[in-house]
């Protein structure tokens, strides 16, 4: 039963640590910024705690109809679609999917990249982890985890099939039972 419990544990160690690798670190191995949605600007497609990837893209590629992350005065971020784009001024106006107004234009320097994919409520919880009181939780929610299954894998050590092995010579060499036919052979020739 402990050496299920261990194996459980630690491979849920491994699972969460792999998807975090897949969802946070991997995209940034290739230039890809992510970000969470914080207003319903962009209901329905995209809801408020949805973590957003979004691809540095050159201008030309740009098309309308594309969701784009983009750096609003001071160092607000927003997504929003583009639905014009003037080649010319290298700048393009957007509009949230549920704002009534589009928005003043956007120079492409202040442009992230093109959002290729999203997951739906990720982003609050990497809101969450990322706050002093989340990053206390996670770490110690580990550190648990890792010690249930230090702690687990040691008590199932004592159960391992060699030391009821050692316990059955032990009671074989006190006289407490007989040994099975052939054994003194088969221990003399190993």
């Amino acid at each position: 039963m402990i050496k299920a419990i261990s194996k459980f544990l630690s491979a849920l160690i491994l699972t969460l640590l792999i998807a975090a690798l897949a969802v946070f670190a991997a995209p940034r191995l290739f230039g890809i910024k992510m970000y969470n949605v914080i207003s319903g600007s962009m209901e329905p497609g995209y809801k408020i705690g949805t973590l957003v990837y979004a691809v540095p893209t050159d201008f030309e590629r740009i098309k309308v109809g594309d969701v784009v992350t983009f750096m609003l005065a001071g160092s607000k971020v927003a997504t929003h679609r583009v639905v014009e784009i003037d080649a010319a001024g290298k700048s393009v106006i957007t509009k949230g999917d549920a704002n009534k107004i589009a928005d003043q234009a956007t120079q492409y320097r202040n442009i992230i990249g093109v959002v290729r994919f999203s997951i739906p409520k990720v982003g609050a919880a990497l809101e969450y982890v990322s706050s002093p009181q989340g990053r206390i939780v996670s770490l110690s929610s580990l550190i648990i985890l890792i010690l249930l299954t230090f702690l687990a894998g040691v008590n199932s050590k004592s159960e391992t099939p060699a030391a009821k092995g050692s316990e059955k010579v032990a009671s074989l060499a006190l006289g407490k039972q007989t040994p099975p036919p052939g054994w003194a052979r088969k221990k003399r020739l190993q």
